[in-house]
């Protein structure tokens, strides 16, 4: 094994470490290093004279760093991070896909080792001592795509005949599962309440949890689109919201603003003193721009902690796990489509170009059949929500003999008084 050069300090170092593999070894826990070739000046089609991967990978990231945005650049760079210590120095035309599959294993094993040593409590480190995280198996594939996207441009200079990092067979096979999101009415329903409970509880120093949950949960907007939001984005004349500040261009769009949504939001300006329609309509305590972690750990977490104590306290199902600010996007689509808007229709307010993948995506199936639409239908109406302290519940009121009765709704609580409305019909007319 080559550890590193003297000036580098391998040769003090060199007995620690290999007391440290040979420990490793006795236990079968060793995993070996990527094999290392040697560096070359490279000549087109030159066999083992050709470009490195790693000079040739560098230089086609560096190149493109004006096209795009600075987050694909990181995204970029990120995937060298794990590419370069195993093919840097491979000239690129004996890269195939026995290489690829061998890049692939040894992921795989130095994941499950750092993943044993995190447990073990004795974790590896990087340059700063920050204990190293295993991959995914997604993470991974998603390296291997990037080393796919290189290899297409040594293809298209002639370097290489094929590219040996395409196709399902270089991936590692992951079992997908629906994200999760909000499954019902009365789970959506249970958020926006703890949201505006902890808004009107004087212990917490920020006051608009329930219009930014309503927002995410009955607008789909993405984070970065919230966080931009104007007040001269909201038409409430027209009931649309316009994201005029998106990361796509499929992302300037309008988004109907449902009923439910109006009220938290004019409550929302009103306690703000109708600010000016160039000031952003959510913001930190200080004026700045909520950010994605902002939004998740200040806004979202405490609203779900809080929506889960009001749900075991009724005895309903609890809120799924993994729910973030994201998924209260997938559950706007599937509340659209519950509510019976088309493709077409739910593909632009989210903001797509393609229908079938907002289909394939986002339909997840809110439970309950034609009476938990009924009930979503009727939440997504309750125009009174947010303006007064009553909270929409879309659960139908147990009677006397222990049944439910259809044509009823539980809209809210009063102290310990419910709040029946009768008048389902005209709501689903008004939608």
């Amino acid at each position: 094994m080559t550890l590193g050069t003297p000036a580098e300090g391998w040769t003090r170092r060199s007995e620690e470490e290999m007391n440290v593999i040979r420990a490793e070894v006795e236990r079968g826990a060793w995993v070996p290093p990527p094999p290392r070739h040697r560096a070359v000046s490279g000549v087109l089609g030159g066999g083992e004279d050709a470009a490195p991967f790693g000079t040739f990978g560098r230089s086609q990231v560096k190149e493109r760093r004006g096209e795009v945005r600075p987050a694909t650049f990181a995204y970029w760079n990120w995937a060298l991070g794990h590419l370069l210590p195993f093919f840097a120095d491979w000239p690129l035309t004996t890269i195939d896909v026995w290489a690829v599959d061998a890049y692939r294993l040894h992921k795989l094993e130095e994941s499950e080792d750092r993943r044993r040593r995190l447990a073990e409590g004795r974790p590896r480190t990087d340059s700063l001592g920050r204990p190293l995280r295993p991959l995914s198996a997604s993470s991974i594939n998603k390296t291997i795509e990037v080393l796919r996207w290189l290899l297409s441009f040594a293809v298209e200079y002639g370097w290489t005949s094929d590219n040996p990092a395409a196709g399902k067979r270089r991936r590692i096979k992951v079992e997908k599962s629906p994200a999760p999101h909000l499954e019902s009415a009365v789970q959506i329903a249970t958020v926006l309440e703890a949201a505006a409970e902890l808004d009107a509880d004087p212990g917490w120093l920020i006051d608009e949890r329930l219009a930014v949950v309503a927002t995410l949960v009955l607008a789909g907007l993405r984070v970065h689109e919230l966080s931009a939001l104007r007040w001269g984005d909201l038409d409430f004349a027209r009931s649309i919201i316009h994201v005029r500040r998106s990361e796509t261009p499929a992302g300037l769009r309008g988004v109907r603003m449902l009923a439910a949504l109006r009220g938290p939001l004019l409550r929302h300006r009103t306690r703000r003193g109708y600010p000016g329609v160039e000031e952003l309509v959510f913001r930190t305590r200080r004026g700045g721009l909520r950010t994605k972690d902002n939004v998740r750990l200040r806004i979202l977490m405490p609203v779900l902690a809080h929506a889960g104590e009001l749900l075991e306290a009724r005895n309903h199902a609890s809120l799924p796990r993994g729910v973030t600010p994201h998924s209260l996007r997938h559950t706007f689509a599937s509340l659209l489509f519950a509510i019976g808007e088309d493709p077409v229709s739910v593909m632009r307010q989210l903001g797509h170009t393609d229908s079938a993948f907002t289909l394939r995506v986002y339909a997840h199936s809110m439970s309950g059949g034609a009476g938990e639409r009924k009930r979503l239908k009727e939440l997504a109406c309750y125009e009174a929500f947010g303006e007064t302290p009553l909270v929409a519940a879309a659960t139908p009121p147990v009677q006397p003999n222990g049944s439910r009765d259809s044509g009823h709704r539980i809209v809210g609580h009063l102290g310990s008084q419910q709040v029946v409305d009768s008048g389902s019909n005209a709501a689903e007319s008004r939608l």
